[in-house]
């Protein structure tokens, strides 16, 4: 069993699934020993998301082993019900009982070999490193609902002592940023699958990229590290 403040327990879920344009639908959350592992890509194979939150996030904690989520969404709608500590337990029915402060629920759980992970770990020696204000990187959000429906690209450049944030389609825009710690001149654009995982981040990130490589970013807190990887754009892709 463990048990588990429900409504930040939810909140790093909703992170990690996404939203509905590229979310995340069947994973395994892996209890283990040191706290709870998810990896998963998107459905459309855009991003890929890794979650760990530390034994220590749980106010009580046991390795339960694996669970399969068929729907991620569904799963943080449940648990959204409760507003309080809950505790959770695996039966031997291959479903989950929740319990809160006068509630419960049932979550029935997805056999582990239907669940199919196209998760690769990668190693990428990145050239350059930084931290990223959020609210610097949702202000560009924040313009892109301006250009419609029409497909936008978000390039994120850097230059020694500047990064600058911009925007394809119909009204671009370009955000500069100084940062003294940025060194080198790099320049990459990514699809509008950048937004949809920073959506439901609050804090600031650590953003790794070189020219044409994929992008990492890393939320990270005491008991938590949240981690997307996404592929750049290029002049072929449609």
């Amino acid at each position: 069993m463990i048990k588990v403040d429900a409504k930040k327990f939810v909140t790093e879920l909703k992170k990690f699934k996404l939203g509905s344009k590229h979310e995340i639908q069947n994973c395994l959350l892996q209890f283990n020993e040191d706290g709870m592992v998810a990896n998963a890509l998107t459905l459309d194979g855009a991003a890929q998301v890794s979650l760990k939150l530390n034994k220590e996030f749980f106010t009580e904690y046991e390795s339960i082993g694996n669970i399969g989520i068929e729907f991620m969404g569904e799963l943080c709608d449940v648990l959204a019900k409760f507003k309080d500590e809950i505790s959770i337990t695996k039966e031997l029915d291959n479903r989950l009982l929740i319990k809160g402060k006068g509630k419960k629920s049932y979550y029935d759980l997805m056999a582990e070999e239907y669940i199919i992970s196209n998760y690769q770990e990668m190693s990428i020696d990145y050239q350059e490193s930084f931290i990223l204000d959020i609210a610097k990187i949702k202000e560009l959000f924040d313009v892109l609902d301006i250009n419609g429906n029409a497909q936008v690209d978000i390039t994120i450049k850097t230059e020694p002592g500047k990064i600058y944030l911009l925007n394809t389609g119909k009204h671009p825009f370009e955000f500069e940023i100084d940062d003294e710690k940025v060194k080198f001149s790099n320049k990459s654009d990514y699809g509008i699958v950048l937004k949809s995982c920073l959506e439901a981040v609050k804090s600031d990130i650590e953003v790794s990229l070189g020219t044409d490589y994929p992008l990492k970013m890393v939320e990270s807190t005491e008991h938590t590290n949240l981690m997307f990887t996404i592929g750049p754009v290029t002049e072929n892709k449609q």
